[in-house]
């Protein structure tokens, strides 16, 4: 009789980990959803910047990716004059180094 009682114990205590971890992944999921709702990142630059690549009519030859060193060192006008490829720039001051 022990083992079964021992049995039913287990079984209870995984079927509330399992409970609480279902509930757990709900909130989280819910506070994401939330977050996508309400945060406003419409006029976030590195969407504005993406937006602006995508929906280009030219056809980017050299693409520059990098942190605020990127964003501020080269500029795509000056590299399109001196080499005549289409350039754009994609580095943001947002970045880290790493």
């Amino acid at each position: 009789m022990g083992k079964r009682k021992d049995w039913r114990n287990m079984k209870e205590i995984i079927k509330a980990g399992c409970m609480v971890l279902g509930v757990l992944l709900l909130v989280c999921g819910m506070i994401k959803g939330c977050n996508y709702l309400v945060v406003d990142d419409t006029n976030s630059y590195t969407r504005l910047t993406l937006h602006e690549l995508y929906e280009s009519d030219e056809n980017v030859e050299t693409l520059f990716l990098g942190t605020s060193h990127c964003f501020r060192a080269y500029d795509p006008d000056l590299y399109q004059q001196l080499t005549g490829e289409c350039a754009f720039n994609l580095g943001s001051s947002s970045q880290n180094i790493d």
